[in-house]
């Protein structure tokens, strides 16, 4: 499964494009997660803070 191969090395790597990692490499744009509008989006904030994501993982486990 090459794309989870690829997920989980940007993952490790920290790498994954959230937009703290896209600011760190110079790229501008607004730094704050457009999903809860409170803190920066990385990928701590995007798997795991995020109470959008909190939420979507609730509905995940309710249809698992």
């Amino acid at each position: 499964m090459p794309k989870i191969k690829i997920l989980l090395w940007q993952l490790c790597h920290k790498a994954f494009p959230v937009r703290g990692t896209l600011l760190r490499r110079g790229i501008n744009l607004t730094p704050v997660c457009p999903l809860c509008m409170d803190d920066l989006e990385s990928i701590d904030n995007l798997f795991k803070d995020c109470e959008f994501v909190h939420r979507l993982w609730d509905l995940a486990a309710q249809h698992g």
